[in-house]
């Protein structure tokens, strides 16, 4: 059984290795190189001195999604603790020392 030669061995379907490693992190990076550039501006434009030392405000979401209502996963998630702590008086002891 032969080897294959070094040049095969790198290439796939006739493309070389380098060429696919720089097409797949083209892919893998899509987008990402633009939004770092927009945060690095952004963190540029918030640095401010004062009194004697950079103070730099926090990269905050421009538009933050809305939070759902989740008032009754809250609340049953609290009923079945309260229902184990009940039945396991040493664990109950743990959470109120």
């Amino acid at each position: 059984m032969s080897r294959p030669s070094s040049a095969e061995a790198g290439e796939k379907d006739g493309v070389p290795l380098v060429e696919q490693m720089k097409k797949f992190w083209e892919l893998e990076s899509n987008g990402v190189l633009a939004n770092e550039r927009s945060v690095h501006d952004k963190f540029l434009n918030a640095i401010h001195k004062r009194h004697g030392r950079c103070e730099v405000s926090l990269p905050w979401k421009e538009h933050p999604p809305l939070l759902e209502e989740n008032y009754e996963v809250a609340e049953s998630r609290l009923h079945s603790v309260l229902k184990r702590l009940r039945r396991n008086p040493e664990l109950f002891a743990e959470y109120t020392g």
